[in-house]
């Protein structure tokens, strides 16, 4: 997950990502990327927002913060 922007990137794109940027430039945008779990990656997909909000709001937030999803990368997310 990229903390930046909430986006879920899997395997194969952060690879072909490697691959077509400079690598000083995937570096920093490496910098920004947290592994998650699958659990996790599951729970993140966009659900729907009612179900999404009564979740994953008050969890811990997924980049190790130690907030709560909601005061932490939530807004990034939505």
């Amino acid at each position: 997950m990229d903390c930046s922007n909430a986006h879920l990137y899997n395997r194969e794109q952060l690879r072909d990502m490697a691959e077509n940027m400079p690598v000083e430039k995937f570096k920093d945008f490496e910098s920004h990327l947290v592994p998650i779990t699958s659990t996790q990656h599951k729970e993140l997909e966009p659900l729907g927002e009612l179900k999404r909000k009564g979740y994953m709001r008050n969890q811990p937030c997924v980049c190790g913060s130690g907030d709560k999803f909601k005061k932490c990368c939530w807004d990034q997310y939505k």
